[in-house]
């Protein structure tokens, strides 16, 4: 099951690989904006 659905993904990719690059760079900037909103450091140091 696992392989055929690697070699399913695989020969996706090799067909299409204008749909992976698209796919990853929406992936990435999405993941990008989700960052800017969320990730906070507190640089208050309490001594």
């Amino acid at each position: 099951m696992l392989t055929s659905n690697i070699t399913c993904f695989v020969t996706l990719a090799i067909r299409k690989p204008a749909w992976i690059i698209a796919i990853s760079l929406l992936l990435g900037v999405l993941s990008a904006i989700y960052v800017v909103h969320h990730f906070r450091i507190s640089t208050e140091s309490v001594s």
